[in-house]
Formats: structure tokens, sequence, C-alpha cells
């Protein structure tokens, strides 16, 4: 496409129908929406006179027919490239139309600072025009919406690793959904591996991440094993239907836990500089704002729980840093959690035997035990209790089966 300006007089950017290219056909640009023109000058007259600048640019107008003067139809200047020298190259404008656009128009003029007339006739040549259109920003006015666990885990293991869906049990995180429906945001700049972003919310809901007999991944978490129901416990170990050692029994440590949670986490901590100088809360950034992004997370939240004295360390310990954006949700979870250790909690193990395979067992199962030595009747096991595996190994071929961590 080429276009020849003729004698100009201005120190502004006009436009003359002698300057014009030809209008060309443009239904798709809607109003509101943001495009990008781009186009390359192949070439260009060389005699610009000395002590004028050279200006390409587009038009963009609503008119039915070719462009005739500036009355004609809605008319807007979307960008302009100045100084070019006549020199080749690449140059880019972006816009919003205002209105719906039909023919976009190219534009070539000589500017000087005074109001002299310019002699003779000069031209510039384009290729490769090309009008796109880009994202629309976000609505300010429209809050972030969270994901939920299995929304997330779907997106990390089928969408972003490309697994199958029978490579998990989705079933896992819809029920800690249902049970939990605090959604939560995620922002990693920075590759990690899968592993890593799926470990990345399962603080938040007490999760952890594992696999069963069928290779298939698991979610599990931290539950009262005394809650759950008879029919549901997945095995319940007996003296007298295998032959097993008798459990041995220490105090759950409890190592991490703590009475207080970071909620609304920031992905990156601003410093002073990332701050204006104006403190007042309407118009600049109050001290209180401030602090809260400075930190790895905007909320703190605390349990209003007493705990059992073992676990007094939990008062003062650091806060736990959790993905929920809802503080109230989080103030619901780190009550739920530390109302587990208002009593000392206890890990438990054994070993053992059976003639046959041993059952299925997998982490977060919760399972029973009665070891009803009449010689040791005073031990943990004497009547029916409820565990949940924490950790366990399984040897087929043996027919045996180790309880590492069974915990009530």
């Amino acid at each position: 496409m080429r276009v020849t300006f003729n004698t100009f007089t201005g120190s502004g950017f006009e436009t003359q129908t002698n300057c014009m290219s030809t209008p060309v056909a443009a239904s798709t640009i809607t109003a509101g929406h943001r495009y990008r023109i781009t186009v390359d000058v192949k070439a260009a007259d060389s005699s610009l006179p000395a002590g004028h600048t050279a200006h390409i640019g587009f038009m963009i107008n609503d008119s039915t027919g070719p462009r005739a003067d500036n009355v004609l139809g809605h008319s807007v200047v979307v960008g302009v490239a100045s100084d070019l020298g006549f020199g080749v190259g690449s140059f880019t404008f972006d816009f919003v139309a205002p209105f719906e656009v039909r023919y976009v128009v190219a534009l070539a003029n000589l500017t000087r600072e005074t109001s002299e007339a310019v002699p003779g006739s000069y031209w510039v040549e384009y290729d490769n025009i090309t009008i796109v259109q880009l994202p629309d920003p976000p609505d300010p006015s429209v809050p972030l919406v969270g994901i939920s666990l299995g929304d997330y885990m779907q997106q990390i293991i089928e969408v972003r690793a490309g697994y199958d869906s029978s490579a998990w049990v989705r079933a896992d995180a819809d029920a800690i959904d249902a049970a939990t429906p605090y959604a939560f945001g995620v922002s990693m700049k920075q590759p990690v591996s899968q592993l890593a972003a799926l470990e990345a919310p399962m603080d938040s809901f007490t999760g952890a991440l594992t696999t069963d007999e069928l290779g298939r991944i698991r979610v599990v978490r931290l539950i009262d094993p005394a809650t759950v129901a008879d029919a549901d416990v997945a095995f319940q170990f007996k003296r007298s239907v295998s032959v097993q050692s008798i459990p041995i029994c220490a105090g759950d440590e409890a190592k991490g836990l703590t009475k207080n949670a970071g909620l609304r986490h920031n992905w990156e901590i601003s410093g002073d500089s990332d701050f204006v100088g104006d403190y007042d809360p309407v118009t600049g950034i109050d001290a209180a704002t401030r602090t809260r992004f400075k930190r790895d997370s905007q909320y703190i939240v605390t349990a209003a729980v007493n705990l059992d004295p073992m676990y007094s360390f939990a008062d003062g310990a650091d806060p736990v840093k959790w993905l929920f954006d809802v503080p109230a949700n989080g103030d619901v979870q780190i009550n739920v959690i530390n109302s587990q250790f208002s009593i000392g909690r206890v890990s438990a193990s054994w070993t053992s035997w059976f003639s046959g395979m041993p059952p299925i067992i997998r982490c977060g199962s919760v399972v029973s035990m009665l070891w009803d030595d009449p010689r040791r009747p005073t031990n943990l096991f004497y009547t029916t209790k409820k565990l949940l595996v924490k950790e366990y190994k399984l040897f087929p071929l043996g027919g045996r089966i180790d309880i590492l961590d069974g915990w009530f």
C-alpha cells in the first residue's frame, strides 16, 4: 500500500484526503475492545526537506464508504509514529475502539514547527498491515474468584501434566471440597514440579498426597478416627484373628502444630519502596494495609481452643501459611484442627501376619484394633480403638503388614 502526501501546511498531525490510503474494511472491530495494528514500512521517498518530520499513523472511522473529509462519519486517529526520517521498519499502534469500526485508513504527513508550506510530493510504502484483538483488561470491580481443590488438581494432573483422569481419584478431592468448601488461589511465576504444585494447597486442608494399590494419586486428610462410623472402618485388627505383636504406643508430639494461621498468602512480599508516601487511608495507603502486604500472609487467625498441656508450644508458634482468601474460612479451619488436640494423641505401631493375602490398607484409612489379652488388661487396646493409618508397610508375599503409625 502506497500513500502519497502532497503539499501540507501546519504543525499538528492533521488528516487530509490527499494523505490517506484507500479505506480497508474492518467490520470485526467492535466498540470497547482493545486492538493492535502492526505495519511494516518497506520503502519511502528519500527527498524529505530538511527541518521537517514525517508521521505515519492510522485512522479508524464508522463511515459506510470511502472517507471524503473530516466530517464524514466518526473518526479517531489511533496512533502516530514520528521522526521516521523516512526510515524503514515495523511499527505498532494499540487502541481501544470507541465505536464499531467499518474502515481503517493509513495516514502520512509532514510537519514543521512553523506554519510553512511543504513543497512537492512525497510517499511512503506500507506492507504486512495486521489488526488483532488484544485481551480485555480485568474489571477492577470484579473480585478474584478462587478455585476448588478438585478443579485445581484436575488442572495440574490432566490439563497441565496431560495425564488421564484415571491417574487420580477425584472423589477424594470432591469429598474435601464438600466438607470444607473453601476456595483458594495460587500464583506461581517460576517453574515448579507437578508434585510441588499439587502439594501447595494441601496444608490448608490438612491433607496429604499418597497413592493406592492401583498406583492412583489419592488425597487423604487428618481426621479424628473416633468420629468415623463403624461401617466405614477399612479393617478390624483382632488378636484372635491374626497373629500380631502387641501394639507399641507413644504420645504424638504433633510437630508443626500451631494455633495461628495466615490467610490470603502474599506470593510477592512488598517493601517500603512499593508504597506511595501518603498514609491517608482515603488518598493513599494506611499503615495497617502496608503491614499486611509486607509479610507472608495478609491476615492472621488464632484458634480459640484449649489444647492438651503437652501441646502448649502451639500457643506462640509461627502461623502456618494457608492459601484460603477468606479469613472466616481460615478461622473455622484452625479451630477444627486444634480441637483434635484438646486431648493428648497417641501413635501406635504393630505387626500382623495373615495366612493369606493381608488386607488392603491405605494411608488415611481408619482401622480398628482389639488386643484383648487377659494377661495385659491395662493395655490401650483391651477394648476396641479406631486409628487413622498415617504410615504402613505391606509385604504381600509374606502375608505381613506393619502399621508404623496408627493415630488416635
